[in-house]
C-alpha cells in the first residue's frame, strides 16, 4: 500500500473527526491501522467530551464554543432553581394562569360533558381539578347578584346615553330545553331537580330550572322544558359551566324515582375571534336525554323585561316568544292561561349592542281557532329602560325593559387564589 505523508494524514484525521460520529466504527478503525505512517502527537486543542447519541462533531463543537465551561452551567442553574423558592404567590398564581391559557387553546372549543362529575356518587365533590375550585363546585348557594345592577349606575361619562365607562362583555343565553326521550313508556312525566348556569363573575348557581320534588313539572317526551331563569344575566370569560341534576317521580320515596340526567357541561371558547355561535349538546342519562341550545354573544348587554296584562276581555291561550341577540333562535318566555288582569315573572335575556329585541304575543280565544298576533321591536343600549304598550281585542300588554351592561370585576378573585395558595 502507497504510504502517506503526516499532513495527508492529519487532514485525513480532522475530516473524518467532523463528518462521523465521536465513536467511528470497526471498518474506520481498520482503515487507520493499514495507514502506514509514524503515530500521531497529542491533541493540540482541549480533550473533546463524548456527543450524545444522534450529534455529530460539528454540532458538538459549536455548543462547546458556546459554552466552554459546563461547571459554571450547572452552577447557574441551580441558582435558577434556589430562585424560584422566592417567587412570590402572586406569580404563581399567574403562572398558573397563563398554564390554564394555554390549555385552553389547546383544549376543544364548544360544549362537553366534563368527567367525574355527577352528583349521586359524590364524584363532583372529589379531586382538585382546576374547574372545580374555579367555580367553587362544591358550594350549593345561588349567586347573590341581581339583574340590572347597572341600570342606573350614577357614574357615566359623558352621560348615560353615549357612556364610555361600561361596556357590553361576552354573554351566554340558553335559548331551549327539551325532553328528547324517557326510559317510561307512559304519557307526562313528573320531572324535578334544577339546571343551573356558573360563571367566574360569580361562580355559584344561577338557575334556570329549580323545582322540588313537592312541586314537579309535567313534560311530555319531544317537549320544551319550562325555564323560569336565569336570575340574572349570564357572563362568558373563555369558559362557563351548566350544572344539572333533575330526576323523574314515579314513587312515594325519592329512592323509587329515576335519574334522568346528573352532571356537568363545560362551555369552552376563543374569544380573540368575536362571533354569535350556537352550542348544541345532548345530555344523556339514567332515565333519559335532555337537549339543549345554548348561544353565545360576544358584545352583548342584559335586558329584563316584565309584561302587564291589563284590560282582559275573556279567558284566552297566551303565547310569548322572543328573538334576541345577534343569533336568529327564537325562544319560549311564557306558555299558559290568562283569565284577569296580572303580571307575567320577570325574563333576562342576552342582547347584543344596537341589537333587536323582538318580543311575539300569540293570544287565542278559548273555543276559537283564530289567533290574535301582535309584536314589538326594542333597540338595546347600555343604561336605562324602555316602555311599550300593545293593544289587542282580548287584552292590553305594558312591557318595560331595563337595560344593563354586567359588573367588569370578579368578586371571587381572593376566594380563587386562596383556593390556589391551598393546594401548595
Amino acid at each position: 500500500m502507497q504510504s502517506l505523508s503526516r499532513s495527508t494524514l492529519l487532514g485525513l484525521v480532522r475530516r473524518l473527526r467532523l463528518s462521523s460520529p465521536p465513536s467511528p466504527g470497526p471498518q474506520s478503525r481498520r482503515l487507520l491501522l493499514t495507514a502506514s505512517a509514524p503515530p500521531l502527537p497529542p491533541p493540540v486543542c482541549c480533550p473533546r467530551p463524548a456527543a450524545a447519541r444522534g450529534r455529530d462533531a460539528r454540532t458538538m463543537a459549536v455548543a462547546l464554543v458556546a459554552s466552554p465551561d459546563r461547571t459554571l452551567g450547572r452552577e447557574s442553574r441551580s441558582e435558577e432553581k434556589g430562585a424560584l423558592k422566592d417567587v412570590p404567590a402572586a406569580a404563581i398564581l399567574k403562572n398558573r394562569n397563563d398554564n390554564e391559557k394555554k390549555r385552553s387553546r389547546r383544549r376543544k372549543h364548544g360544549i362537553t360533558i366534563l368527567k367525574n362529575s355527577r352528583h349521586r356518587d359524590g364524584s363532583i365533590f372529589k379531586g382538585t381539578r382546576g374547574w372545580k375550585i374555579d367555580f367553587r363546585i362544591a358550594n350549593p348557594d345561588e349567586t347573590q347578584f341581581e339583574a340590572m345592577m347597572l341600570s342606573d349606575p350614577g357614574d357615566c361619562k359623558p352621560d348615560e346615553i353615549a357612556c364610555v365607562m361600561h361596556e357590553p362583555c361576552p354573554m351566554l343565553q340558553i335559548f331551549s330545553l327539551k325532553l328528547a326521550k324517557t326510559s317510561i313508556d307512559r304519557g307526562p312525566i313528573e320531572l324535578y331537580g334544577y339546571v343551573a348556569v356558573r360563571d367566574l363573575m360569580d361562580p355559584l348557581r344561577n338557575y334556570v330550572v329549580r323545582h322540588s320534588r313537592d312541586d314537579t313539572i309535567a313534560v311530555k317526551p319531544g317537549s320544551l322544558i319550562e325555564m323560569t331563569g336565569p336570575k340574572r344575566g349570564i357572563k362568558f370569560c373563555s369558559s362557563a359551566l351548566i350544572e344539572y341534576d333533575m330526576r323523574i317521580k314515579i314513587g312515594e320515596q325519592e329512592d323509587d324515582d329515576i335519574q334522568l340526567i346528573d352532571g356537568v357541561l363545560g362551555i369552552f371558547d376563543d374569544l380573540s375571534k368575536p362571533s354569535c355561535k350556537l352550542f348544541r349538546s345532548c345530555i344523556d342519562g339514567v332515565g333519559g336525554a335532555v337537549d339543549i341550545t345554548v348561544g353565545l354573544l360576544p358584545s352583548a348587554v342584559e335586558a329584563t323585561f316584565e309584561v302587564a296584562i291589563s284590560e282582559v276581555q275573556s279567558c284566552f291561550d297566551l303565547t310569548v316568544c322572543s328573538y334576541a341577540g345577534g343569533l336568529s333562535q327564537q325562544f319560549k318566555i311564557f306558555q299558559g292561561t290568562i283569565g284577569e288582569s296580572c303580571g307575567l315573572r320577570r325574563s333576562v335575556v342576552a342582547l347584543m349592542l344596537d341589537g333587536m329585541l323582538h318580543l311575539r304575543f300569540i293570544a287565542r280565544r278559548k273555543g276559537c281557532k283564530r289567533d290574535h298576533e301582535i309584536a314589538c321591536s326594542i333597540r338595546g343600549k347600555k343604561h336605562g329602560s324602555s316602555t311599550h304598550q300593545l293593544n289587542t281585542e282580548l287584552a292590553s300588554f305594558l312591557v318595560k325593559v331595563n337595560w344593563s351592561t354586567l359588573p367588569m370585576t370578579s368578586t371571587v378573585g381572593r376566594e380563587i387564589k386562596a383556593g390556589y395558595m391551598a393546594l401548595d
